[in-house]
């Protein structure tokens, strides 16, 4: 997943839909008195699991949704979170620069088997690069054009790159270009598997873009067996 991508995207037409209610203008004082309690723990501990619990509800439902869904998900009453946080753009503001910091981290833990097949790797690298380019497009879809540009605007992290260097230095003889270019073209082409966000009839199947990498920077499997006779 591509935390440190430079996406270019018109976010202008995003909107903040986000119906975030207090508890006591909601008439929901009786599902909260229901609804679990946070356990014993510090206000900064509570903070930090309502927020990783929070990033797949956000990546679920984008930014229309509602408390009293968002408490159902946590099982956590309303007014936990609101004590937590204090009102909605606090919460989503929390939510959203967790998912970006976190990005490189989980993108380079475990990035891929370095002992996987050179058309395995590239496929299972591809997979996990547009699914992060996906959340992306989805966390931007909370804030303004503004706030967005914040995030694109940060500097690129080198964690992704250090990790496909590291997980294809058994096949750097097969590759055509600078192994440490490698991570750049995948980011590259992770956005190209979006490209319906900018053209409604550019379509790029996941197998179209495997190949055209695979065969862009290793060439075809006959041609590398007639380059090692």
């Amino acid at each position: 997943m591509l935390t440190h991508y430079t996406v270019t995207v018109n976010i202008c037409s995003y909107k903040k839909q986000a119906q975030f209610t207090h508890p006591a203008d909601s008439g929901s004082s009786v599902a909260d008195s229901e609804r679990t309690r946070a356990p014993g723990m510090t206000p900064e501990e509570r903070r930090e699991m309502i927020i990783s619990a929070t990033i797949p509800f956000f990546l679920e439902h984008g930014p229309s949704f509602t408390s009293k869904k968002l408490s159902e998900h946590l099982d956590l009453a309303e007014g936990t979170i609101f004590r937590a946080f204090g009102d909605k753009e606090s919460l989503v503001q929390a939510v959203v620069k967790e998912f970006f910091e976190r990005g490189p981290r989980e993108l380079s833990e475990g990035i891929v088997d370095p002992a996987l097949p050179l058309e395995e790797k590239v496929a299972k690298l591809v997979t996990g690069a547009q699914e992060r380019v996906r959340d992306v497009f989805k966390m931007f879809s909370f804030l303004s054009p503004e706030e967005a540009a914040k995030y694109r605007k940060r500097p690129k992290g080198e964690q992704f790159r250090k990790a496909v260097v590291e997980a294809f230095k058994n096949n750097e003889d097969e590759l055509t270009i600078p192994l440490d270019h490698l991570a750049s073209l995948l980011q590259i082409a992770a956005i190209a598997g979006h490209a319906s966000h900018f053209d409604a009839n550019a379509t790029i199947s996941h197998d179209e873009l495997v190949n055209f990498i695979l065969y862009g920077i290793a060439g075809h499997p006959a041609e590398r067996n007639n380059l090692a006779r």
